[in-house]
């Protein structure tokens, strides 16, 4: 047992008037779920300290507030990095110094309008970390796009290129931009990264599909934001022996929006079928129609579909193979007296996969961790798991 798991908060905190290195309070303050003492390191004379005390989810409010003042500009960073408080993100967005608002705009919980008022930020580095942020808005964006050329693009050369991909992968990149872009014949970088954007418009990406550039059609197949149709004419062109390619029909065997007619036809390659069975969009007929085979292979892709209806997991439960009855146990969709068989099942793994199952009954968990299988661990463990949440 280590020092940390048999000292008080009164005990941390008298031993803080003692000395102490630097080593032992940063390992405190990792460990610690709060109390007093994490206030008090945060007045701690070592900046690493201070900083690890700011990284810490636990940190009470007014502590975080107190670190926001702090002198030294990597603890301020470090409260702007990880804090989820509007206030303090909106005070150290303004801060005199660059990292810290380079640590503001990188903060995944910064809302849109500080990102926005970032936006006419002087340094380059913070408009980089705009440029990435999920909660960029696409005005803000625009605007970034539009200043990389207008202020920065003379003295930052080759780093304009990675934030302009970082706009267009961005999944609120201005809508103008994918047009723009869509419609132009060259910048064929900036149309395959347009490509994989989740949120490509439907003309854009019916444009582009229109070009059959390979590298290109290749993200507008893997993309699963894009429409039916886009997908059924990508196949319609590819299905061609002139201009087949495995990698983009692979692509459109998984992917959820592929239309139904598609993946009939698709499912006839052998290698294929089974990326078409994992498809979460396929039906419940195809589903049924390859199970009539009895292959091992295709039954242990099925029993992990997230289509796979009640029924269908009951009938292969019953399969001599372990690896498919180990794919029923662990499907969340397997039914209760199914899942409870498969806890008791002769094989380890099966019953290993029953206990990950969200579903399955605490009875089970039991039987599995009296045993001396591969499944006791994980048994033990979620029953531990779910005595915790009990006890919250």
């Amino acid at each position: 047992m280590g020092y940390q798991d048999c000292f008080n908060e009164r005990t941390i905190g008298l031993l803080l008037l003692s000395s102490m290195d630097e080593k032992k309070k940063i390992d405190i303050v990792k460990n610690c779920k709060g109390g007093y003492f994490l206030h008090l390191l945060s007045n701690d004379d070592n900046v690493r300290v201070r900083c690890e005390v700011a990284r810490n989810s636990k940190t009470e409010l007014y502590t975080l507030d107190n670190l926001s003042r702090d002198e030294e500009f990597l603890v301020r960073a470090a409260v702007a990095a990880h804090t989820l408080d509007y206030n303090l993100l909106d005070k150290l967005s303004r801060d005199k110094y660059y990292k810290v608002r380079v640590a503001v705009a990188d903060n995944e919980n910064v809302t849109f309008d500080i990102l926005n008022a970032l936006s006419d930020d002087l340094s380059f580095d913070v408009i980089e970390k705009i440029a990435k942020n999920p909660n960029a808005s696409s005005d803000t964006l625009k605007k970034v796009y539009d200043r990389l050329f207008n202020y920065f693009n003379e003295h930052y050369g080759y780093r304009i290129n990675y934030v302009l991909s970082d706009i267009y992968r961005n999944k609120n990149c201005p809508v103008c931009l994918m047009e723009y872009y869509s419609l132009d014949e060259g910048h064929i970088v900036e149309k395959i990264i347009f490509a994989a954007n989740e949120n490509l418009t439907e003309s854009a990406a019916n444009k582009l599909a229109s070009y059959h550039i390979k590298n290109v059609d290749l993200e507008l197949a893997a993309n699963k934001k894009v429409r039916g149709d886009v997908l059924s004419k990508l196949f319609d062109y590819y299905k061609n022996p002139d201009n087949y390619d495995r990698k983009i029909m692979e692509c459109l065997a998984v992917n959820p929006n592929t239309d139904e007619s598609i993946l009939k036809k698709l499912i006839y390659d052998y290698n294929l079928s089974l990326l078409v069975l994992s498809n979460p969009g396929v039906s419940e007929d195809l589903l049924w129609g390859e199970m009539e085979y009895k292959n091992d292979n295709l039954n242990e892709v099925i029993a992990k579909n997230p289509n796979a209806t009640s029924d269908m997991l009951a009938e292969l439960s019953k399969r001599p193979n372990a690896f498919v009855r180990a794919n029923v146990a662990l499907n969340p969709n397997c039914p209760d007296d199914v899942l409870k068989k498969l806890a008791y099942d002769h094989s380890d793994k099966v019953r290993m996969n029953a206990a990950l199952n969200p579903n399955v009954k605490v009875q089970e968990l039991l039987f599995m961790a009296s045993g001396n299988g591969n499944d006791k661990q994980v048994a033990d463990e979620k029953l531990i798991e779910l005595a915790s949440k009990e006890d919250e």
